[in-house]
């Protein structure tokens, strides 16, 4: 039901900007459309063949990673101009016909409306239960290309940057009114696809069930305006969102969805092998990096206990809450640790001094899954994260970084060098029991030891 009824919806503004890629499409009324990448071809075409302008057809890339279409090419040695059509019958017919020589397939075409600019887009989702119903929770499945942060009445739910994988999220809501609110990132220099995916399954305390999907009802902004997740944030001028396409379309394809939060667990085998941005050929310098996430539950629900398998190459000390967890020392097996959240919080801070020894540079990488137990609550009792590029890193080890409250707006965020299993590490193991007592790796802060299960 999550998947069938989703779609992914876009911002109305399109790019139409002049490229060096743009691919110009005339036609001639009684033969075939004909593409060209050269204004001067198709000013050509139009004056002296008989052809008309149909405007720009599409963006042409050099290989199908962004589920381009084929595009072929045709040369005329006699009018020393290159033509290209998405139809090997067009080619065919030019070669045989025209005087044009096949020149093989030149690229990938996309449409220009998949075309959408760099940076981010603010999309909101006014949502009131039926009459004389009241809202309890919502299951809510995610996915964006780039990233995205999820809001519900102004507090942030969670954030993705791994497309294309989907989170589930299982939130408590407002009796009445509830906002859904997603700032989506479309990553690159240049134009490229982008879109938003998102199916929320909303309970009722009668025990009805309802579904909401991305769809027109979204409104967008191709800003992204301060206190715009807030309630009572004014976006009746906003446009409506475009949908772009169904689930499972072209260039997105399906995505990789979770079970539902209420019910499932992650595992480390499901992270990511995360570093700085100072990975090349697979080798960074030696020295300390330090990492944090900070996890921000909805309100209404607070955090009692955490579960975290961690490995780091070369090693690792681990911090919750400002607290001292424990280190690891051997990235050939991940450790576990069980801690005690006291007193009970709404917003979790992981922090992580990792360490790459060997040098002069040598493979460098961290790895975790945290589970997070909840009180009592309709959507279950545990929430379930890793290691992805939403966590943050820093090149220095700034004092207090491990404590919770630290500024680390202006840290960048991880780089993800691969899903757990890749190579050089291979399917590190996964302990059962939990690790023994341990100190702290060289350069770590001294901080008061956490409350750890044993």
């Amino acid at each position: 039901m999550w998947t069938t009824t989703s779609q992914l919806a876009l911002p109305t503004s399109r790019n139409r900007s002049a490229r060096t890629d743009s691919l110009h499409g005339p036609r001639f009324p009684r033969l075939a459309h004909w593409y060209t990448i050269s204004e001067t071809e198709i000013e050509d075409a139009v004056d002296n063949q008989g052809f008309i302008n149909e405007g720009i057809a599409g963006y042409v890339y050099p290989d199908e990673t962004c589920g381009g279409a084929p595009l072929y090419s045709a040369y005329n040695p006699h009018v020393y101009a290159h033509l290209y059509s998405v139809s090997r019958e067009e080619v065919k017919n030019a070669t045989q016909r025209m005087g044009y020589e096949d020149t093989g397939m030149a690229a990938y075409i996309l449409p220009p409306y998949l075309q959408k600019p760099p940076g981010s887009r603010a999309f909101r989702r006014d949502y009131y239960p039926p009459l004389g119903k009241s809202a309890l929770s919502a299951n809510i499945l995610i996915g964006a290309d780039n990233g995205y942060t999820l809001y519900l009445n102004g507090k942030q739910i969670g954030t993705g940057h791994n497309y294309p994988v989907a989170q589930a999220y299982c939130v408590r809501l407002a009796p009445s009114c509830n906002v859904f609110a997603v700032n989506v990132t479309n990553d690159l220099t240049v134009p490229n696809p982008a879109g938003l995916l998102a199916a929320i399954q909303i309970k009722y305390t009668d025990g009805f069930v309802e579904t909401v999907v991305t769809d027109s009802t979204w409104h967008v902004n191709t800003n992204v305006p301060s206190g715009f997740q807030e309630v009572g944030f004014d976006d009746s001028a906003w446009p409506a969102a475009t949908v772009e396409a169904n689930y499972g379309a072209s260039p997105w394809g399906q995505l990789s969805i979770p079970p539902s939060a209420a019910s499932s667990r992650l595992s480390l085998t499901d992270a990511n092998w995360i570093w700085t941005n100072e990975v090349n050929g697979g080798n960074a310098p030696i020295g300390n990096r330090p990492f944090r996430k900070t996890i921000t539950l909805p309100a209404g629900q607070r955090a009692t206990s955490a579960t975290i398998y961690m490995a780091a190459d070369n090693e690792y000390t681990l911090y919750i809450q400002g607290k001292f967890v424990g280190s690891g020392i051997d990235f050939r097996a991940a450790q576990k640790f069980v801690v005690d959240l006291l007193p009970y919080s709404q917003e979790v801070t992981i922090a992580v001094l990792a360490r790459n020894d060997n040098g002069p540079t040598s493979p460098a990488g961290l790895i975790a899954e945290v589970d997070l137990t909840m009180e009592d609550c309709d959507c279950g009792s545990v929430v379930s994260l890793v290691t992805d590029g939403s966590w943050k890193y820093n090149l220095g080890t700034p004092v207090g970084f491990e404590q919770v409250g630290y500024d680390d707006s202006a840290w960048p965020t991880a780089i993800v060098e691969g899903k757990y299993g890749m190579q050089p590490w291979g399917n590190i193991a996964i302990p059962m029991a939990v690790a023994g007592p341990s100190g702290f790796i060289t350069g770590a802060p001294s901080a008061p030891p956490a409350v750890l299960a044993t």
